[in-house]
């Protein structure tokens, strides 16, 4: 069975969101804040962690089910711009930019098809992935300093 772009663009939104805060409102007007940590895709059950209810009573965690959602609201803005990051690549390590693919839909920079760079970090080995590694990790920290 083929996934449509649309969904598939649906879902990466989705896991782009793991790992952040979020808000979630029910159905019946009920409010959780916490962290996503897991999407069941084909039913959108949601796990959050770290959570709390509009009422303020905390919960280690809160497992929703997804025919109760009404809405979910993104908190906090991704850290990790992949163009910018690219762009940063290219003048500081002296990468060709032909050597640098962007897929903006997934927060990805891959670099000589070899090295994949996002907002979790570097994958890859080899003295180019500690130069990438070095400079991904001024990158996140001047844009956290920033934030702050």
């Amino acid at each position: 069975m083929s996934i449509t772009p649309v969904a598939r663009r649906f879902m990466t939104e989705l896991n782009n969101i793991l790992d952040k805060r979020i808000t979630v409102r029910m159905s019946d007007g009920k409010i959780y804040r916490g962290v996503l940590l897991g999407v069941d895709q084909q039913g959108l059950n949601l796990v959050l962690g770290d959570a709390e209810d509009e009422k303020g009573i905390r919960y280690h965690r809160v497992f929703i089910s997804g025919s109760r959602l009404s809405e979910i609201l993104v908190e906090e803005l991704p850290i990790f711009d992949p163009d910018e990051f690219a762009n940063l690549a290219a003048q500081r390590l002296g990468i060709n930019p032909v050597n640098i693919k962007v897929l903006r839909d997934a927060g990805v920079v891959m670099i000589l098809d070899r090295y994949k760079i996002s907002e979790n970090g570097v994958e890859g080995s080899g003295a180019l992935a500690n130069r990438i590694y070095d400079l991904w990790d001024e990158y996140i920290k001047s844009k956290k300093s920033k934030k702050a």
